[in-house]
């Protein structure tokens, strides 16, 4: 079977994954509505994400994934890490209208959503058919809408999609959704989660970063590639990027490209010109991959930037440029001395 299940709803035992008598435990209470009536939305949801952490809900989760992989006939794709809570609350709308993509997400990852109450026309997600939601976004992008207008249109174009505790949700992630005013008597709490079939485009939403590999092993292999984290703040523009936000970009990439540096970190030394550091691990070849936060983190002068990618190469030693994206095996020292120089400029014309 494919991954084509748009618009379908899984049954699942609510005695065996019993999610909502996890989240009113929790909260000491009978009821959905009892924990709207006491709190307000951004205590639930702290409540509700610390859940995650819990062996129960764990299991719960795990059981979920497992129906899928029985659904799907497949176990070869990646789920999301920690699922979303969502709260519809009465007399308020839950979150306006959008597809996926528009935040980020590839085009072929399905979304799972399970409401913790029997939904009605008033407190569910409504949605556009599929084929409406490929015109409405051409003409979102065509008449180049304002996020009111667009809200509009899709809203027009779309109907709620009653399902009940109990029912998982399944749909693309190019279909158009969003939500109501709650008019009815019934507050709802709903996660959702997606699916990324393996080999498929995550967009923005990286591997390892916000999805976990549904096949045991594949979590082990994919950080299995030594690296170390290389932190230089001399150069043009990077002097104003923190070691903690160099380390950030840098944990991204290596996330998404497998590497692992296992907290080896090391600065370059600011005292002299001639870039010690660098030099010393590409010349004792004791990490074959340095991960560095861009380009512009080899240095200003040419003639040392190009020793420094010459020694790289004949060393065998893959430098990766974490903002670009781009390692130095994909890179012509010509290349790299283009990018530079035009970023240089840039900056001083600013």
């Amino acid at each position: 079977m494919s991954y084509d299940v748009d618009g379908t709803i899984i049954d699942f035992n609510t005695n065996k994954i019993p999610l909502l008598s996890i989240v009113l435990d929790s909260f000491a209470v009978k009821s959905i509505n009892e924990i709207f009536e006491n709190y307000q939305n951004e205590v639930i949801l702290d409540r509700l994400y610390k859940l995650d952490k819990t062996k129960e809900f764990s299991e719960c989760y795990k059981s979920l994934i497992e129906i899928l992989v029985e659904k799907f006939q497949k176990d070869d794709f990646y789920f999301q890490r920690i699922p979303s809570f969502r709260l519809h609350r009465i007399n308020q709308s839950s979150v306006n209208y959008h597809n996926d993509c528009m935040s980020g997400h590839g085009e072929k990852v399905i979304n799972a959503w399970i409401p913790l109450v029997d939904t009605n026309e008033h407190n569910s997600l409504h949605l556009a058919s599929q084929n409406n939601s490929v015109r409405l976004l051409k003409q979102f992008q065509k008449e180049k809408l304002s996020l009111g207008e667009v809200n509009k249109l899709f809203k027009k174009n779309s109907y709620p999609a009653i399902v009940k505790y109990g029912e998982m949700m399944l749909f693309n992630t190019n279909r158009i959704h969003g939500t109501e005013i709650n008019i009815s008597n019934q507050n709802r709490i709903s996660f959702d989660f997606r699916i990324l079939p393996k080999g498929a485009d995550p967009f923005t939403k990286t591997i390892n970063d916000y999805f976990i590999s549904n096949l045991g092993n594949d979590n082990k292999n994919n950080s299995e590639i030594s690296c170390m984290f290389y932190v230089n703040m001399r150069n043009p523009l990077m002097k104003n990027c923190t070691h903690f936000i160099q380390r950030e970009l840098m944990h991204v990439y290596a996330n998404t490209n497998h590497l692992n540096a296992s907290g080896k970190e090391e600065p370059e030394t600011y005292i002299v010109d001639h870039y010690p550091v660098i030099h010393h691990y590409l010349k004792t070849k004791e990490y074959s991959h340095v991960v560095m936060a861009s380009i512009l983190c080899l240095p200003e002068d040419c003639s040392l930037r190009n020793e420094i990618l010459l020694l790289a190469e004949s060393n065998e030693v893959t430098l990766h440029f974490s903002l670009e994206n781009i390692n130095s095996n994909d890179l012509s020292i010509s290349q790299v001395e283009g990018y530079y120089e035009s970023v240089v400029k840039a900056e001083n014309f600013l």
